[in-house]
């Protein structure tokens, strides 16, 4: 089973861990259902909002989150390949909270 990148383990279950890639698996909506149940997540888009709507002209998660119609669904896509957008689009996901202590 290693060969197909399946792993077993023994003993007590650890952490859960969000690993997300970098540039180029960036798409319209990603982390938009985790920012409905974690306030974590909503509070960091809403600090990127704060620092590159001046600099973007517009909220970073404006080109993030898309309505579920195809034009604005393409709209965000098309958005999200810019590097301009890309890369604080990307820094943003990445920015995960540190794991609890004890």
């Amino acid at each position: 089973m290693a060969g197909q990148g399946i792993f077993r383990g023994h003993g007590a279950p650890g952490k859960v861990v969000f690993l997300f890639p970098g540039q180029g698996s960036q798409y319209a909506n990603m982390l938009r259902d985790l920012c409905n149940v974690e306030r974590w997540w909503l509070n960091t888009f809403k600090e990127a909002d704060e620092v590159m709507t001046p600099l973007l002209g517009r909220s970073l998660t404006s080109y993030i989150f898309a309505a579920d119609d195809p034009v604005s669904m393409k709209e965000a896509e098309d958005a999200l390949r810019n590097t301009v957008i890309t890369q604080p689009a990307v820094l943003d996901r990445q920015c995960c909270p540190p794991a609890p202590v004890g």
